[in-house]
């Protein structure tokens, strides 16, 4: 889990499509879920950074280009390297989007929310939620309420939380 709102999962990458893998394959394999997660984690790192964008002094944007922006918020050494004011705080909104900032960077926060509310509105969001990092672990986080930005980031949480809510609403309705 990353947050309350994210969680990282295993998938078989091939050429023409992803896969989630099951227990059946990691036991097929004689591979424990960590051992996987380690490998699938190292091959995320090896892959390496293409670009990033730097906005202004202390705001990134990641553009791999290859579908797993999202995921690099589990490099945290790559995130920590970042030059940002404050504990890094990141917005995984969109498979192909991380947006990462300090917490106490005003003007940053206000870019990436606005970036992730423009990644909401395309297809396959994933979370408008941010997230701190606090020693190596990932947590929810939101500005105080006088922040200049924290009527975006409340606006971010509702359309999340509605998102996931429309999720498990549908769920429900099928399977009861």
């Amino acid at each position: 889990l990353l947050g309350d709102h994210l969680a990282a999962g295993l998938v078989y990458d091939l050429p023409e499509s992803m896969r989630t893998l099951s227990r059946e394959d990691l036991e097929s394999w004689d591979v424990s879920y960590f051992e996987a997660f380690e490998a699938a984690v190292d091959n995320l790192r090896e892959a390496g950074m293409t670009g990033y964008a730097k906005i202004g002094t202390g705001t990134y944007s990641l553009l791999a280009g290859d579908c797993y922006n999202a995921a690099r918020l589990l490099l945290v050494d790559f995130i920590r390297g970042l030059e940002v004011s404050g504990d890094p705080v990141v917005i995984a909104s969109h498979r192909d989007s991380l947006h990462v900032t300090g917490s106490d960077d005003d003007t940053g926060l206000g870019l990436i929310a606005k970036l992730a509310l423009k990644d909401l509105e395309s297809a396959r969001p994933l979370s408008g939620i941010p997230l701190r990092l606090v020693g190596d672990d990932w947590e929810t986080w939101l500005p105080p309420d006088d922040h200049p930005a924290a009527g975006d980031f409340t606006l971010l949480e509702i359309r999340s939380l509605a998102e996931e809510y429309g999720c498990q609403k549908e769920i429900l309705e099928r399977d009861h």
